[in-house]
């Protein structure tokens, strides 16, 4: 019989949850959690999820409207929610110039130009 790290696993917004042969929970993956309110300033083309079909979907979301950026795991997925409580993420890109100083880009703008602030910061 092999000697197995993980029994048994799952996975939600904060990262990838494992639970070890000694009952104990360790969390895999490079996730950073934030809790920002940003207004847009231009219109957004994100996925929000739907509770009913339990599938994420491409909604359009306007100016005006505020997301609290919560979470990143620092490459690409961008977590938000809304006021009225829609829950979704943003499909965006890092640039690898630097990691740690490094900007998201949604297409060829830079992620904080749909944001009335001037940077979005991850740091803890």
């Amino acid at each position: 019989m092999e000697d197995r790290k993980y029994i048994i696993g799952f996975q939600n917004t904060t990262g990838i949850y494992l639970i070890n042969s000694d009952l104990k929970l360790s969390l895999e993956g490079n996730y950073i959690i934030n809790d920002s309110k940003h207004t847009l300033v231009k219109e957004l083309k994100a996925y929000k999820y739907n509770d009913k079909t339990a599938v994420y979907e491409i909604a359009t979301y306007q100016k005006g409207e505020a997301l609290h950026l919560y979470e990143t795991d620092m490459q690409n997925l961008i977590y938000f929610k809304t006021e009225n409580g829609d829950k979704g993420y943003i499909d965006a890109t890092k640039d690898d110039y630097e990691s740690t100083t490094g900007e998201f880009y949604i297409e060829e703008e830079r992620l904080v130009d749909y944001f009335d602030g001037e940077e979005i910061s991850w740091a803890g």
